[in-house]
């Protein structure tokens, strides 16, 4: 956990899974490609991260959904 704090941004990592709309396994792909010898990344790691910095993916919520709900 601590090596990822040393690599990535914060608000890079949420620009990623909010804005770009990617999920997290593309989002762990992408710091494998671009670093590949960086030992301790991993899914979990990267929800951690994520969780420490307040980072969430927000899903998009159908007219469906929300007529049930109401």
């Amino acid at each position: 956990m601590v090596a990822l704090n040393k690599i990535l941004n914060p608000d890079f990592v949420r620009f990623l899974l909010a804005d770009n709309n990617l999920s997290y396994l593309e989002i762990l792909e992408e710091i494998k490609n671009h670093f590949p010898d960086f030992e301790g990344c991993s899914l979990r790691s990267l929800k951690r991260f994520c969780s420490q910095h307040g980072i969430k993916k927000q899903m998009a919520v159908s007219d469906e959904a929300i007529d049930v709900a109401v």
